[in-house]
């Protein structure tokens, strides 16, 4: 009996950990193209210092960018969370649907972005639905900017 419930458990746990880490995103507003949005661990995608920003919308529209560094704080359980700390860059009236960074941007550091169309005060975000590593354990992010990682040590361009 005891052989038959450490097998039922052990099989949970693998089943889990192989199977969990599914996740949905539903996108609010514009979606993202590049930088690749993150998953649920990964911290986006890492690209050079001064990345080409891409998302879907209309060629002849006029978009604004925002990108915040992202913040490690502490809350009130002791659990480090992720804030959105001091923007870093703001561009208004982008005509189109892509945008190159001028300056570069700190390597090895994480940031939020995001789009909103011209002339309106809601940014886009994504809500991330997934399981993780144990069956039926959900978690949801509600309403996050989309995230990419500098790669360390690199150069512009």
């Amino acid at each position: 009996m005891k052989n038959r419930l450490m097998l039922v458990i052990l099989v949970f746990l693998l089943g889990g950990y192989a199977g969990g880490c599914a996740m949905t995103k539903d996108y609010h507003l514009i979606k993202p193209i590049s930088p690749k949005d993150a998953g649920w661990i990964d911290g986006g995608e890492r690209v050079s210092r001064t990345p080409t920003f891409v998302w879907e919308g209309e060629s002849d529209k006029l978009y604004d960018l925002s990108i915040w560094k992202v913040i490690d704080c502490i809350n009130e359980t002791m659990r480090i969370t992720r804030a959105r700390g001091p923007q870093v860059l703001y561009v208004e009236k982008i005509q189109g649907t892509t945008y190159k960074i001028k300056d570069p941007l700190e390597d090895d550091v994480f940031y939020w972005w995001s789009v909103k169309p011209h002339g309106t005060d809601k940014w886009s975000t994504c809500t991330r639905t997934g399981t993780i590593f144990i069956p039926y354990a959900r978690m949801t992010l509600y309403n996050h900017y989309f995230e990419f990682t500098i790669k360390k040590g690199a150069k512009g361009g």
